[in-house]
C-alpha cells in the first residue's frame, strides 16, 4: 500500500509539472502575430461601420431635405399670418385703417396706417425700406419672410379708398394693399409663397372675419 501511494504521489506531482509547463508564456512570435491579427479586425470594423452610415445619410438626405422645405414654408406662412394678425390688431386699437403691403419676387412686407402714408406726402419706401421724414423720424417700417422665402404672386380684392391713396405712388414691384379696417374686417386676399426649390405655400384671408388659413406645402405653377 505505501508502494502504491507514493507511487501516485509521484503521479500527481508529474501531472502538476506538465500543468506548468502546458500554462507557460506564450513564445514572442505568437504574441506578436495575435496582435497583427486583431489590428486588423478593428480596421475592417471601421470600414464597415463607415459604409453602414454613408448609406444611412444617403437614404435619409432626400427625406430631411424634404422637411427643411415643408419647415422653410410654413415658418414663412406663420410670418405672413402674425404680420396680418398685427395690423387687424392695430386697426381695431387706433380706429384707423391698417394697410399691408408685399414685394413680388421678394421677402420683403409693410405695414403702415392710412395717417402715416398721409403723414410721408404718399410716398413709396425708398431702396432701406423707410421714409424719412425732416424731424429725422421713420414711418414706414419693412419685416422680411425668412431667408430663402419670397412672395410669388398674390390676389388682392380691390378698394376704391386705396387705390385712389396709392394712384401717385404705384410700383408694379408691390403688390396690394390688403386693407384692415377698425371693425374687424379686412379685404379678402391668398398669397403665394414659394422657395429655392419651387415648393409653394398659400395663405388666405378671409375679409370678413379676419382669418388667416395656411395650406399645404405644394408645387403650384408660379406665372
Amino acid at each position: 500500500m505505501a508502494y502504491d501511494r507514493s507511487l501516485s504521489n509521484l503521479g500527481f506531482a508529474e501531472l502538476l509539472r506538465g500543468r506548468a509547463i502546458f500554462r507557460g508564456p506564450r513564445s514572442p512570435s505568437v504574441a506578436v502575430r495575435d496582435s497583427s491579427v486583431e489590428s486588423g479586425f478593428t480596421l475592417i470594423e471601421v470600414i464597415l461601420v463607415m459604409a453602414i452610415l454613408v448609406a444611412i445619410a444617403a437614404m435619409t438626405l432626400p427625406s430631411l431635405s424634404g422637411v427643411f422645405t415643408r419647415s422653410q414654408l410654413r415658418n414663412g406662412g406663420e410670418v405672413v399670418r402674425s404680420a396680418w394678425g398685427k395690423a387687424r390688431l392695430a386697426a381695431m386699437d387706433s380706429g384707423q385703417p391698417y394697410l399691408f403691403r408685399c414685394q413680388l419676387k421678394g421677402g420683403e412686407f409693410q405695414l403702415l396706417n392710412i395717417a402715416e402714408l398721409a403723414a410721408a406726402g404718399g410716398q413709396s419706401a425708398g431702396p432701406t425700406g423707410n421714409v424719412v421724414e425732416p424731424d429725422g423720424s421713420w414711418r414706414l417700417a419693412f419685416d422680411r419672410l425668412p431667408a430663402g422665402v419670397v412672395f410669388a404672386k398674390g390676389e388682392f380684392a380691390p378698394s376704391q379708398l386705396m387705390d385712389a391713396m396709392f394712384a401717385g405712388v404705384a410700383n408694379a414691384a408691390w403688390a396690394g394693399p390688403i386693407v384692415f379696417y377698425p371693425d374687424g374686417t379686412c379685404t379678402d386676399a391668398t398669397i403665394l409663397l414659394s422657395n429655392e426649390n419651387e415648393s409653394t405655400i398659400r395663405v388666405t384671408l378671409r375679409g370678413i372675419t379676419g382669418t388667416a388659413l395656411i395650406g399645404d406645402v405644394g408645387k403650384e405653377a408660379v406665372q
